[in-house]
């Protein structure tokens, strides 16, 4: 029985859901977060604009693509199996609903496939999140550290937000706070609450009426390492955006350190998040965005939603032994500067065989290379 176009609130038996929001769900192009109590668990979904793709790799026979139905969304999303188009779905429907099962593939081969989804029409693509078959695996990590019988995994840390979600200026862990609030309706903790809401300026922190200068200040419980935080602006009118500032980091909050330099941002584009990173190993407990400027408006400035981020990778140890489905589970693509390791290191191939599977070991000359320390944690 058909049952594309069906809502499917859970994965039915012998699949797993995938959220989008997983972190083997990779992006590329312009996508917003979106919150509605009509997606799966959670509550919410990523929109990507035109051009836009979303992409997933596992080991498996089949996938199911769950979206949202809308005359307003897309009507043209290409689907790619290991580079080749193997289908078109749309998702404007005048059946609004939410949870709906867009397209499914089955009878693949059970070997590693990358699955990729690109938004091909004009409006957004609503992704709620992709079924896998309940035995399939995710094959994004290869790569594990060892030192004599012990293995280590390098842990990104570069995706999580360091601020959880806040549903008051002290709960449920940190302080939000900020230089004014319009009112008891935008105060600092909705920068921080995760909500994305495309109407007006709600879920979002305002200065007072007629400030058009301010700071938004969240403050860690302890010391903590930031070098990237992003933001989104959210009103309807992009001239009440910030447009210069600095980002500066405390451990009194009398005393700040300015850590980041932006001018002259004006290309805003609404519900868009902007990136921004920097250098700094120094840890401390509370970070703000001091804002001397915003894009024209008289009114006030605003932000709906920041984010702030560690961006580096740390070593987690890894018992169990030395097979395929350890290196699966816990390793990584890849171990380049690109992730976060500031030294180079040559690597050799010796070709041994690790247990069973298809594992390899290989050794790191570190007597071309200074090497302060090396630890596992």
């Amino acid at each position: 029985m058909d049952i594309i176009g069906s809502v499917l609130a859970t994965p039915e038996v012998g699949w797993q859901r995938v959220e989008e929001t997983n972190i083997n769900m990779t992006y590329e192009g312009t996508w917003i977060n979106y919150i509605d109590a009509n997606y799966t668990s959670g509550g919410s979904s990523k929109r990507g604009s035109t051009n836009a793709k979303a992409k997933l790799t596992f080991i498996g026979t089949q996938f199911r693509v769950i979206g949202f139905g809308h005359t307003s969304l897309s009507n043209s999303i290409d689907v790619y199996v290991d580079g080749v188009k193997v289908g078109n779905f749309s998702e404007a429907t005048a059946n609004t609903n939410g949870k709906i099962l867009m397209f499914e593939k089955t009878g693949m081969q059970n070997v590693r496939h990358d699955i990729e989804l690109v938004n091909m029409g004009a409006a957004l693509f609503d992704l709620d999140a992709i079924d896998i078959e309940s035995t399939a695996k995710f094959i994004n990590n290869k790569i594990l550290l060892s030192s004599d019988i012990k293995l280590a995994s390098i842990k990104d840390q570069r995706s999580i937000n360091l601020i959880p979600t806040m549903t008051s200026n002290t709960l449920p862990v940190g302080k939000a706070s900020a230089s004014t609030e319009y009112d008891a309706n935008y105060p600092a903790w909705r920068a921080f609450d995760k909500q994305i809401t495309q109407t007006g300026a709600a879920n979002s922190w305002l200065t007072s009426a007629n400030v058009v200068t301010g700071w938004l200040q969240y403050e860690f419980l302890i010391p903590t390492a930031v070098n990237k935080y992003t933001l989104m602006h959210g009103f309807n009118l992009v001239n009440t955006a910030p447009k210069t500032w600095t980002f500066e980091g405390s451990n009194d909050g009398l005393a700040y350190t300015v850590l980041d330099r932006q001018s002259n941002i004006t290309d805003w584009v609404l519900w868009t998040k902007k990136e921004f990173s920097f250098n700094n190993n120094s840890k401390y407990k509370m970070y703000r965005i001091n804002i001397t400027a915003n894009n024209g408006s008289t009114a006030y400035v605003g932000i709906q939603e920041m984010e702030m981020f560690n961006n580096t990778f740390k070593l987690k140890y890894i018992n169990g032994n030395q097979d395929e489905n350890i290196f699966i589970d816990h390793g990584l693509d890849s171990f380049d500067t690109k992730t976060g390791y500031d030294g180079i290191v040559d690597i050799s191939r010796i070709s041994t065989s690790l247990s069973s599977g298809r594992t390899f070991e290989h050794s790191i000359d570190l007597s071309k290379r200074r090497v302060d320390k090396i630890s596992f944690q």
